[in-house]
This record gives structure tokens, sequence and C-alpha cells, in this order.
């Protein structure tokens, strides 16, 4: 829903779907959250979808989500207790640990495959279109639900990632069973800058 905003695909922390609103034009979130100091007006990237703070209160904050952004993602799924990752826009001044995501999403894809690897967690996800597939390289990046991965291997229509540790502590991928579907943003290209 936003055009200019930018994350890093670092979750800060999840949160937790509090109340779902039906709307005319879509539905409004209430998400449970950690974050302080929210401003009217902020982007908040939910599952890596780029959302915009509509209203907010101590431990809470609300965004709607449009005909459009319930069709291209998995949100229409969400459920009150639905676990959701969150990131704040990034600042100009801020570190960038993963890679620029926009908050826009590509496409769904659904968990084809789940394996534990120790303290370590495969994923194949599936289902992506050529077109997206065809933008996606071995050692890449990839944000899956919004936080920034490393694509492991990639095939006709799926790519596979390792998640580790800090990432399943922190994220809601950890929770992902098979044929779970997710958000995803393939690549982001930077507009060039002015000479």
């Amino acid at each position: 829903d936003e055009a200019s905003n930018v994350f890093s695909g670092i979750v800060d922390h999840v949160g937790i779907i509090k109340e779902i609103t039906g709307t005319p034009a879509g539905v409004r979130l209430w998400i449970d959250s950690r974050f302080e100091g929210l401003e009217l007006g902020e982007s908040v990237a939910v599952d890596g979808c780029c959302l915009t703070v509509e209203s907010h209160q101590t431990g809470t904050f609300q965004v709607a989500l449009s005909s459009e952004t319930l069709e291209k993602t998995f949100a229409s799924q969400y459920q009150k207790g639905s676990r959701v990752n969150l990131e704040r826009a990034l600042k100009l001044s801020d570190r960038i640990g993963g890679h620029l995501v926009s908050g826009h999403i590509d496409e769904t894809a659904h968990v084809k495959l789940r394996e534990e690897k120790n303290e370590f967690l495969r994923l194949v996800f599936g289902g992506l279109s050529k077109n997206n597939t065809s933008y996606l390289v071995k050692k890449g990046s990839i944000a899956v639900n919004g936080v920034s991965l490393t694509v492991n291997e990639v095939n006709s229509d799926e790519f596979e990632v390792m998640l580790i540790p800090h990432t399943l502590e922190r994220t809601n991928l950890a929770h992902l069973k098979e044929h779970d579907r997710v958000n995803v943003r393939v690549v982001d290209v930077l507009p060039a800058m002015p000479a």
C-alpha cells in the first residue's frame, strides 16, 4: 500500500493480532506489539507487507488492509491470535543487517517441506511463478514474511532456505507447517541515485 518505505528484513519482534474488523474495502487489524513511540502515518511491515499505522495505544496499533492487499498476500487467513512479524521502516542512519526490502509482496508461496536439522530448520517453498523464480539465485536474498533470508537452492517453481536459531526465536517462521502460505518479496532494485 505504500510506495517509498524501505525495510531491512530484520524482524524486530512477533506481534499478535488482537482484533480483526471487516470494512467495505478490506479489513482493519489491531496488533499487540512491543513498539514504543509509534506515530500516526508511520509505516510498519506486517509479515513483510508495508502498512500504515492508523491508530495506536500503549502496546497495540491499528492498520487497514485493502482488498488488493488481501488478494496479494495471505492476510485473508489471519485470525485473532495469529502471530505476525513486525518491523518499522528504516531511517537513513540505521544499520542494514539483512537486505533492502520495499514492503511490497510479489506473491505467496506454500511450505512444501519442513525438515528440522538439529537446531536449524530447512524449509522448501513452492508455488512461485516462473517470472519470480527467474529472479532468484543461489546465495541471493529473498524476503519471506518480511524476513531477509539467503536462498540455498532454486528449482523451477520452488526455493529452499535454512533458518538459524536466532531467526527461529525472533520470527513466526518457526511455527510454519507444510502447506502453510507465506508472503514473498523476490527482488528489490533500488532506484538510480541522481548524478
